[in-house]
C-alpha cells in the first residue's frame, strides 16, 4: 500500500498544502520546481547514520525495526517525513522525485560520480572521480528545460537551485557558492557521439540508461 502523501511531505518541507501551492505557484513552473527544491535542501538534512552504524540501529530512531537501509518508497517516506529524520542520496532524491512527479513534472534519475581525492585520476577530465554511486535527477519544466536537480550531497558543494542543463550554466547561491555544468567526456569512451550528463560535467558514455534504483541497493 503507498503511503505517500503530498501534504505531510510540503509541511515537512516548510510549504503550505498542495492547494495552497498550486494556487501560487504554475504547473510544471521552474518557480514551483525551485522552491520544493529549495525548501527540500533547507528542511531535511544529509543523514548516513544506518550506513555508518548498520549494526547498531538503535542509537537512531529506529528501535522497531532492523531494516539498515532501505529504497522501498515508503519506507523511505516515513524514515524522512513521518519520522523526521534525514537521508543519503538515494533516499533524498527519491524522495524528492517522487514528490515532483506529484506535481507533474517529468523525472529522471541518473547516476553520478564525485570527486574524491583518493581516486585514481581520469586522463580525461583530469579529476580524481570515483565509480557512480551516486544518484541526482533530470527534471523537465513546462518552460521546455531540463534541469539538472540534487539534494543528495552531505559534504558541501550541493545546489539548492536546479541548474539548465546547458553547458556552462552558472547558478550563484545566497551564500556566494557559485555552480557551473561543463561539458567533458568519461575516458575509454566508445561511443563519442551520445552526450551524457554526470553530477556538474556534461559526459560522453556508452549507457544510454537512466539509472536502475537497483543499482542503489549494492
Amino acid at each position: 500500500m503507498d503511503c505517500f502523501d503530498i501534504d505531510a511531505y510540503l509541511k515537512r518541507i516548510g510549504l503550505n498544502s498542495r492547494i495552497h501551492v498550486e494556487e501560487e505557484f504554475k504547473s510544471i513552473s521552474y518557480a514551483l520546481l525551485h522552491a520544493i527544491v529549495w525548501n527540500h535542501a533547507t528542511h531535511i538534512p544529509f543523514e548516513n547514520l544506518a550506513t555508518i552504524y548498520p549494526d547498531e540501529y538503535r542509537i537512531v530512531s529506529d528501535s522497531n525495526s532492523k531494516i539498515k537501509v532501505s529504497l522501498d518508497p515508503n519506507d523511505i517516506f516515513r524514515k524522512m517525513v513521518l519520522n523526521d529524520r534525514g537521508g543519503f542520496c538515494f533516499e533524498q532524491n527519491l524522495l524528492l522525485a517522487r514528490a515532483l512527479r506529484e506535481f507533474g513534472f517529468t523525472v529522471k534519475p541518473i547516476g553520478a560520480r564525485g570527486v574524491n581525492r583518493l581516486a585514481e585520476v581520469d586522463p580525461i577530465s583530469g579529476l580524481p572521480v570515483g565509480p557512480f554511486t551516486h544518484l541526482a535527477l533530470l527534471v523537465d519544466c513546462q518552460d521546455g528545460n531540463t534541469y539538472l536537480v540534487d539534494n543528495g550531497l552531505g559534504w558541501g558543494g550541493m545546489p539548492r537551485s536546479p541548474l539548465p542543463l546547458v553547458n556552462g550554466s552558472e547558478k550563484t547561491e545566497s551564500t556566494g557558492e557559485v555552480f557551473r555544468l561543463v561539458l567533458g567526456t568519461i575516458s575509454q569512451s566508445t561511443k563519442l557521439n551520445f552526450d551524457k550528463w554526470g553530477c556538474f560535467r556534461f559526459q560522453t558514455g556508452v549507457n544510454t540508461d537512466h539509472q536502475d534504483i537497483k543499482d542503489g541497493k549494492v
